[in-house]
């Protein structure tokens, strides 16, 4: 109700921007709240604001990251994958200092739609980088984020015990950070199946 809010004000006042960081803030909402193809609507109507007037801001950075996550989890790995390589082009060092988080919640989506797409080589050159991004952050976030995406690698690999391992040890940190808890929950949930 808040976000709503929020863009009725942004709009009254015609500001592109700040609608599309409504639409993202719209998106997450629904996300948490475990509708992932509510949140691709919200994160597709933020793109449709803010492309007109400023395509390569931060919002059309941050609707490729969450645009990409939730088509995911819907299952939509090609247009995931092409929403993440969007944001990857649009990141800069700006954003990632605006948002540190932000870089390594993009390459974990990454890994897992790269793995979800079988392009398993791919996967790997960002599973290096997001342990060397989670090694500097002092974020549990970040951490958890990068332990799942290495996780999904090994399984793509036929690591599954050494995955599993892992997974279990990290649905406890998880525990107790709930904005990873539902990511970690799928992540183990799809490495039952896979093994």
């Amino acid at each position: 109700e808040l976000h709503l809010q929020a863009f009725k004000i942004a709009a009254e006042d015609k500001d592109a921007v700040e609608q599309a960081r409504c639409w993202n803030n719209i998106g997450i909402a629904f996300s948490l709240a475990g509708s992932p193809g509510m949140a691709v609507r919200a994160y597709r109507r933020g793109l449709a604001t803010i492309e007109p007037v400023a395509p390569q801001a931060y919002p059309a950075y941050i609707a490729c990251t969450n645009l990409a996550n939730s088509l995911f989890h819907l299952g939509v790995h090609d247009a995931g994958l092409s929403a993440a390589r969007r944001a990857l082009r649009l990141m800069t060092p700006e954003f990632v200092r605006q948002d540190p988080s932000s870089e390594i919640l993009l390459r974990r989506n990454i890994v897992n739609l790269t793995v979800a797409a079988g392009l398993i080589e791919e996967a790997f050159a960002h599973v290096d980088e997001l342990a060397r991004l989670a090694a500097a952050s002092p974020s549990p976030r970040a951490s958890i984020a990068a332990t799942t995406a290495r996780a999904v690698y090994e399984l793509a690999t036929g690591q599954h015990d050494i995955a599993l391992t892992r997974l279990d040890q990290t649905l406890a940190k998880a525990r107790a950070t709930p904005p990873a808890l539902r990511d970690t929950l799928v992540c183990v949930i799809r490495a039952e199946e896979a093994a």
